[in-house]
């Protein structure tokens, strides 16, 4: 296999634009003369969300997110991550190769059936946040179908609200080369968020190869001024 990079790009639209959060701290905001949004403030932790207050424990965590996400851990490249028995690491003596660095996860292989995920703390209320990951198949437009999600939970790690990222590979879509996949969430963290859960699963029933990941990021986008969202029963 070869080193290159293909881009996948999946951006939904919402309020403003976006750029990225160098960790700069929200200033307060007066109320709305209309009354429609209560004042968005940082509190002495740095919660954002108005209906918390001092009781709010999430701490905003800034840069990189997620832990390992490039399976580079000398002692265990599958460190930070839940997996089943479908997970292993690359083995260059097949012709496997990192997209970066020396090691990558592979899916499908040993079983059909692969999970890889992590629980990322520090996900809090009122933001937007871009998953990036990097895909390539063992052959060449033979890999099986895989999916992607990114989900906000809230500090019992129960689901609040569906998947804010939720992509599917299709079967026999990926090359040999690693594409980027490039997604933002689709709504900010609602109320009550505590944890954001990556997730990615694949099914190789079908015997096609196994299909290689890597370089795995989360991070946090600029908030938007108001943001105060209540999914629904929430």
């Amino acid at each position: 296999m070869y080193n290159l990079t293909r881009y996948h790009v999946t951006q939904y639209r919402h309020p403003g634009r976006h750029t990225i959060d160098h960790g700069n701290q929200l200033r307060p905001r007066t109320r709305n003369p209309a009354g429609d949004n209560p004042t968005l403030a940082a509190n002495s932790i740095g919660c954002t969300d108005p209906w918390q207050h001092e009781n709010c424990q999430c701490l905003p965590r800034k840069g990189e997110m997620v832990r390992n996400g490039g399976f580079e851990n000398p002692c265990n490249p599958l460190h930070n991550w839940t997996v089943n028995g479908g997970v292993d690491v690359i083995d260059p003596a097949r012709g496997d190769i990192a997209h970066q660095g020396q090691a990558a996860a592979q899916l499908g292989l040993i079983r059909p059936q692969a999970l890889l995920c992590q629980d990322i703390p520090g996900v809090c209320p009122g933001g937007y946040f871009q998953l990036t990951f990097f895909l390539c198949a063992a052959e060449s437009r033979n890999n099986p179908p895989m999916r992607a999600s990114l989900e906000f939970l809230d500090k019992n790690k129960q689901l609040l609200v569906a998947p804010a990222v939720d992509i599917l590979i299709p079967a026999c879509s990926l090359s040999t080369a690693y594409t980027a996949f490039i997604n933002i969430t689709r709504w900010p963290s609602p109320h009550r968020t505590h944890f954001a859960r990556v997730r990615f699963t694949t099914d190789n029933s079908s015997r096609g190869c196994h299909t290689c990941l890597d370089d795995v990021s989360l991070a946090a986008l600029a908030r938007t001024t108001g943001i105060d969202w209540h999914p629904s029963g929430g």
